[in-house]
């Protein structure tokens, strides 16, 4: 009985381990792709970690609608200096078909230059006022150039010309200019209802702590009358996801190299 019992463990050791689940690839949903959006109106629950090295955690937790099967979902109003290598995003409704199929993210937000900078190679239409007529007139101007900082050069009228002054219309907005940073999933699920859990690492946040003491007439002892008060810092973005809670920090602790940085994390 003895040698049954001591060669139990062994046994045990020997049997081959059941194979883990590989990750859905896609070939096993059919059907056209579903677009959905979620905002921050679906998020349930908020924390952010704000280590005072300039970047933090934010983990959120939202309630997306996603089709059978195949669901391009746009993750909007994420922070603007968000670390796209570093999304996780998982369910927590037990659904053994949910998986990340492709990711991407959506950087290039609207502006005058981005547009213009889209349109290289293209032709638009600068209106300019005529005042003999007191109307604008409609020219017809192909962009050649569209530098950061440095005025546009166009074809007007078969010459190369930069500095022309007037009123840019473009026929329509490029599909891949965005007026937010906007996180696409390419998700693959079965139930239709799911509370997804997203983390990610920012740049941008910053925080630090302010202490005031009273010395002694004799520089020999000081006290410090009132709890020490924290500052922080939001330079992630105008869309930057911001807890209600009314003070930071929830808690706050040192950790020593590596690396040396002190938290504070709230929830809401």
């Amino acid at each position: 009985m003895r040698r049954t019992l001591a060669l139990l463990p062994l046994l045990l050791l020997g049997c081959p381990k059941p194979a883990a689940k590989p990750p859905p690839t896609g070939a096993e949903y059919t059907g056209p792709i579903a677009k959905r959006v979620a905002t921050a109106k679906t998020r349930e629950k908020l924390a952010v970690t704000i280590y005072n090295q300039d970047f933090g955690l934010v983990r959120e937790v939202r309630t997306v609608d996603l089709a059978p099967g195949r669901t391009a979902l746009e993750l909007q109003d994420v922070t603007a200096r968000i670390q796209p290598e570093t999304v996780h995003v998982k369910a927590l409704l037990p659904d053994p078909a949910f998986g990340v199929l492709e990711q991407n993210f959506r950087y290039d937000l609207l502006t005058p230059a981005k547009l213009l900078q889209k349109y290289v190679g293209k032709t638009v239409k600068i209106q300019r006022w005529n005042s003999v007529l007191g109307k604008e007139e409609d020219v017809a101007a192909k962009v050649l150039a569209a530098e950061p900082g440095q005025e546009p050069v166009f074809e007007v009228a078969g010459e190369v010309t930069y500095g022309y002054g007037g009123r840019i219309s473009f026929p329509e907005l490029p599909e891949n200019l965005v007026d937010k940073p906007t996180l696409v999933r390419l998700l693959g699920a079965k139930q239709p209802k799911q509370s997804v859990e997203i983390a990610y690492l920012t740049s941008g946040l910053d925080w630090k702590a302010d202490y005031v003491a009273i010395v002694s007439a004799d520089d020999r002892q000081a006290r410090r009358p009132a709890p020490a008060g924290s500052r922080s810092t939001n330079a992630a973005g105008p869309r930057s996801p911001t807890p209600s809670s009314s003070s930071w920090p929830a808690t706050c602790r040192s950790s020593r190299p590596p690396p040396a940085t002190t938290t504070a994390t709230t929830w809401t």
